[in-house]
C-alpha cells in the first residue's frame, strides 16, 4: 500500500503586510528589524547567506522578539524584515552570487567598494569627520555623545504607540 504524500517545499509564515511608509517598508517590520539587528548584531553580521539568516531569524525569535508584539500575535514575514534592514536601516545589502544564490553584505564589514584610485593620487575621503554641536553652538565631546546602532528612517514614533 503506497501513500502519496505531498511535500510543500515553501514554508509558510506570517502573511505579508501592506507597506505603510514611503520607502516601501511596513512600520512594524521596521521595528522588528531594528530589534533584531540591535539584539543579534554580533551573530547576524557573521552570516553571509540569505537562507542562513532566514533560519537564524526564525529559530532565534523567542530570544529577541518584542514581547508586546508576541502578545498581540503580530509577527512579520522574514522577507519584510530583510527588506526593512536593507531599505530602512540600510545596514545590509542582498547580492546575487555567481552560483545563483543570494548573499548578504553587512555595512560594518564590507560595504566599502574596492579602491580605484591611482597610487600617486590622494585618496578621496567619503565620510568627512563631523563634530556634533549642541544648541549653544559648542562641540560635543566624545564622552557626551551616544551612538545608536540602527538609525531608522521611519518617523520617530513606535508603531506600537497608542496615540495614533
Amino acid at each position: 500500500m503506497s501513500r502519496n504524500v505531498s511535500r510543500n517545499t515553501r514554508r509558510s509564515g506570517p502573511p505579508i503586510v501592506i507597506p505603510d511608509l514611503q520607502n516601501g517598508c511596513e512600520s512594524t517590520a521596521c521595528y522588528v528589524a531594528q530589534t533584531f539587528y540591535n539584539c543579534c548584531r554580533d551573530q547576524i553580521t557573521n552570516i553571509n547567506k540569505r537562507n542562513d539568516l532566514r533560519e537564524f531569524f526564525i529559530t532565534s525569535q523567542r530570544y529577541w522578539f518584542p514581547p508586546e508584539l508576541t502578545e498581540r500575535n503580530e509577527f512579520r514575514h522574514f522577507d519584510q524584515v530583510l527588506y526593512a534592514l536593507v531599505n530602512d536601516g540600510q545596514v545590509c545589502r542582498v547580492v546575487r552570487n555567481d552560483d545563483g544564490s543570494h548573499g548578504l553584505r553587512w555595512g560594518i564589514n564590507n560595504f566599502q567598494k574596492p579602491r580605484t584610485h591611482h597610487r600617486n593620487q590622494p585618496k578621496k575621503r567619503i565620510n568627512w569627520p563631523v563634530h556634533p554641536i549642541n544648541d549653544d553652538g559648542e562641540i560635543i565631546s566624545n564622552t557626551q555623545q551616544t551612538t545608536t546602532l540602527y538609525e531608522p528612517q521611519t518617523p520617530p514614533y513606535s508603531p506600537l504607540s497608542e496615540d495614533e
